[in-house]
């Protein structure tokens, strides 16, 4: 703990749905489709009623993966995002995020106050 400050986290669990996708670094530029195209798709199709959101997509080159991480009702709703963007893909999984978000982070002005009485204590000899 920074002295002065409280970090207090909030854990969340969400649903989510997960594409995998092969992606060739060979495949011509545009090919598998942008994370706009595939928000756009989805964004298309929550407005039909269809709810579904792309939040975040992975590219792993030395693997020649990509993965795309969506909220959704069915994983249905993800393979219509992926057939109608011309995604092809290897698996779609049902998923459980669980992150922590830091409900207050320190300000600079404090972060740069505990550095200096570190790197201090660290000269007289002290351990941190």
């Amino acid at each position: 703990m920074i002295r002065g400050t409280h970090l207090v986290r909030t854990v969340t669990t969400v649903s989510e749905f997960l594409v995998e996708a092969y992606v060739s670094g060979t495949e011509a530029p545009g090919s598998p489709p942008s994370a706009e195209a595939l928000s756009r798709v989805a964004e298309r199709l929550t407005l039909e009623g269809r709810e579904v959101h792309l939040i975040r997509s992975i590219h792993v080159p030395e693997e020649e993966t990509c993965f795309y991480l969506f909220r959704a009702g069915s994983s249905d709703v993800v393979r219509e995002v992926a057939d109608r963007s011309g995604l092809r893909f290897e698996r779609v999984h049902e998923a459980v995020s669980t992150w922590s978000e830091p409900e207050e982070l320190p300000d600079e002005a404090t972060r740069h106050k505990e550095q200096v009485k570190r790197t201090a204590k660290t000269r007289r000899g002290g351990s941190s």
